[in-house]
């Protein structure tokens, strides 16, 4: 028996097909894909074939007739390219576009007549790059030491659900840990406010990925917030309880100088009624903490709309020291 697993937001799927399953050759022409140089005979290479596996054949027994699909490379329903049996995302697929060129040392792996300098998906897995977790070299995998670890698609799609972002931030998720299978996150806006956290495989938590992973305090969930220069927030929760804050008011500006945090003190008062200030006696200077709720999480619009007050009032002060 021949089998492969496919790792889908916590569940371990195992796929077997018999051992005596003929490898694919779209052409027949007796050449199996995994090493036809034309897999469908259409008297283009595979390097430069908009689509790999389907075409009419110029020759052999299927000469004047299609063969294969009519899906080109960039088509987003294309997800095994070279019609070998690997999905592009697959561990074991390092020859995307069917080239024989591997995946790693391919200016174009996905055979789309896009550089992948210049591609926004250069695997051709149809997920863009900046939220697709599985763009490796292509090969879909996160290399762990000498361990490759199979991620799926549907891990980067649900973490995008769940924190719905801005559309033009910009993403970025890895994986550190095979068993559990954790890693982090990272959103950055537009204009530069950073979010991140970290996640778990768990196939109880909504979309099977458990965002707000607190390995420390089992049950915890809870994120971080700030701005370059900017009040550094945490955020966390309990399950089933209203979301906090923590929000460490001194931070250096640019110019150097500690920012009083006595300046959001209003801000937090108007927008946050019921938060608690407490200070604390640093090397720095006086720290303050504004302690509050936001309610329930229901992605991050609310956490961005609060950092970018902050970041206002903090702006406001900076205007006002420098006249």
């Amino acid at each position: 028996m021949k089998s492969f697993a496919a790792l889908t937001l916590g569940t371990l799927v195992l796929f077997t097909a018999t051992a005596h399953a003929a490898p694919a050759d779209t052409d027949r022409d007796g050449i199996p894909n995994s090493r036809d140089t034309d897999i469908d005979n259409d008297g283009l290479r595979n390097g430069v074939d908009p689509n790999v596996d389907g075409g009419v054949a110029k020759s052999g027994r299927m000469r004047g007739r299609f063969v294969g699909d009519r899906l080109t490379n960039a088509d987003v329903n294309e997800t095994d390219i070279d019609g070998d049996g690997l999905l592009d995302g697959s561990i074991k697929e390092t020859d995307i576009d069917g080239d024989s060129v591997v995946n790693a040392k391919d200016k174009d792996m996905d055979g789309d007549g896009v550089l992948n300098n210049r591609d926004s998906d250069m695997n051709g897995d149809s997920y863009p790059d900046l939220i697709d977790i599985t763009n490796d070299n292509g090969n879909g995998t996160f290399l762990i030491g000498d361990e490759a670890l199979p991620v799926t698609k549907e891990v980067s799609l649900a973490m995008v659900e769940i924190l719905a972002p801005p559309p033009d931030a910009l993403i970025t998720v890895k994986a550190y840990q095979v068993d559990p299978t954790v890693g982090v996150w990272s959103v950055l806006t537009a204009d530069r406010l950073l979010f991140s956290g970290s996640w778990k495989i768990d196939a109880n938590a909504p979309g099977g990925v458990n965002l707000f992973y607190l390995a420390s305090s089992p049950g915890e969930n809870r994120f971080y917030g700030q701005y370059p220069f900017g009040p550094f927030t945490f955020y966390n929760w309990l399950d089933g309880e209203p979301v906090g804050f923590s929000n460490s008011a001194l931070q250096e500006s640019p110019s150097g100088e500690p920012i009083p945090g006595t300046i959001f003190e209003s801000f937090f008062a108007q927008n946050y009624p019921g938060t608690r200030v407490s200070t604390f006696a640093g090397n720095l200077g006086t720290i303050y903490f504004f302690d509050g709720q936001l309610g329930d999480f229901n992605g991050l619009a609310p956490f961005i709309t609060q950092q970018r007050g902050l970041s206002g009032v903090l702006l406001q002060w900076q205007s006002s020291v420098k006249k």
